[in-house]
């Protein structure tokens, strides 16, 4: 029904829609169903906004100091870079030999005979053949 024809010329039913609104008190019964449905859903999507609102933060914090680290590691890779051009081999050691084995040979070996004084000096850091896990 169109609206002129309901207030102009039924005036008698829009005159009982408007008792039977204020007799309901407000909300009909349907919607007075919903509502506690409907708080319940703003109260859970209040909670996840917060919550989102907290990992975006904390997504923001992560991304920065993966930055943070990132350019560390770069300036720490150049000054190793650096160092490593002033790096020379010290006699007698050859990395592409076998075993890490002192430039004068394992005690009791028989390689080396005489003692040698101050630290020994290995051609790589890797375990001892005998003393390796098997």
């Amino acid at each position: 029904m169109k609206r002129w024809l309901l207030t102009h010329k039924h005036r008698d039913l829009a005159e009982q829609f408007q008792a039977q609104a204020k007799a309901i008190g407000g909300d009909p019964p349907s919607t007075r169903k919903l509502k506690p449905r409907v708080q319940e859903l703003e109260e859970s999507l209040a909670r996840l906004r917060a919550e989102q609102a907290e990992r975006q933060a904390l997504l923001e914090c992560y991304a920065h100091v993966i930055n943070e680290l990132s350019i560390d590691y770069e300036q720490v890779k150049a000054e190793r870079d650096t160092l490593l051009g002033n790096v020379r081999p010290l006699a007698g050691c050859d990395p592409s030999d076998g075993w890490p084995l002192p430039v004068d040979g394992w005690p009791g070996s028989g390689s080396a005979s005489k003692a040698v004084a101050g630290p020994r000096v290995f051609r790589r850091s890797l375990p001892h053949p005998e003393t390796r896990r098997r």
